[in-house]
């Protein structure tokens, strides 16, 4: 090579290589931001679906068979705490699946959601689960 050609190599030779690096990088923090974003929704309609669930069994475990003004611990009646869970969750429209058993009560809801930028990465569903147990206390402490 002739001096003259090295010169200009050297002066010349990474030419753009700041403007290439510039554009990767801001792909990248670009893609972040926007899974950073989509998780927080994912988290906020998850934590809403265990709400949801928990109000739903909640209103459930008030719905006790009447050994419980006799004193005694009473277990739920099955029916009704079904009807009272299913009832919340159509108030507040949601699905969701309730089970009554003895003293306890389990609702799951699954709920819609949907991902602004990570579509084609994940689906469009999440779900929340809470499981209430009725209790008898007499003077704040369990019997």
């Amino acid at each position: 090579m002739t001096t003259r050609l090295k010169t200009w190599a050297a002066r010349n030779g990474e030419r753009g290589t700041v403007s290439i690096m510039v554009a990767i990088i801001s792909v990248a923090l670009l893609l972040m931001v926007t899974l950073v974003y989509d998780g927080a929704t994912k988290l906020r309609a998850s934590r809403d679906a265990t709400s949801i669930a928990t109000e739903a069994a909640r209103a459930a475990a008030q719905e006790l068979t009447g050994e419980a003004i006799l004193g005694h611990q009473a277990p739920l009646h099955t029916s009704r705490s079904a009807a009272a869970a299913h009832s919340y969750l159509a108030m507040v429209g949601a699905n969701g699946t309730v089970s009554v058993s003895g003293t306890n009560v389990t609702v799951t809801v699954t709920t819609g959601w949907e991902p602004t930028f990570a579509g084609l990465f994940t689906n469009g569903t999440v779900t929340g689960s809470a499981t209430v147990s009725s209790v008898r206390a007499i003077g704040g402490v369990e019997q």
